[in-house]
């Protein structure tokens, strides 16, 4: 279930980028034109695709928007890369409930969900982003 959601994350987010940027030609790739509008395209696009679960089963956390000036820069938390140029960080929590029966456990379990979307693609083997000129 949270790679289902990990995936519509991934999804709602490169749409979103790729309807808010433009041509940064000072430093030779995208700049992000709207955040906000980009933010609730995001989630529009997300619950569009999540419409089959109820809505209280994942939120948002935070929506950090990068720009290419930023590329290099150090990782935000939950991230391991530098930031690879303009790009979202988004981290969203899938909200679990369990009926536990007879066991003891918590009821509600939250798992957080950390993914980085730029037009770049991260090449884990060279341990470097492939910059999408």
């Amino acid at each position: 279930m949270a790679s289902n959601l990990n995936y519509g994350i991934k999804t709602a987010a490169t749409t979103a980028l790729g309807d808010h940027t433009v041509p940064d030609t000072t430093n030779n790739g995208i700049q992000i034109i709207d955040a906000s509008g980009m933010q609730q395209e995001f989630t529009a696009d997300l619950q569009n695709q999540m419409k089959n679960w109820p809505q209280s089963s994942y939120t948002l956390d935070s929506f950090q928007v990068y720009g290419e000036s930023d590329r290099g820069s150090s990782p935000p938390m939950g991230f391991t890369q530098p930031i690879p140029g303009a790009s979202v960080y988004i981290k969203m929590n899938f909200n679990l409930a369990i009926n536990s029966g007879f066991i003891p456990m918590p009821k509600n379990w939250t798992i957080p969900l950390y993914v980085m979307v730029s037009t770049n693609s991260y090449e884990s083997a060279t341990g470097a982003w492939n910059l999408a000129r």
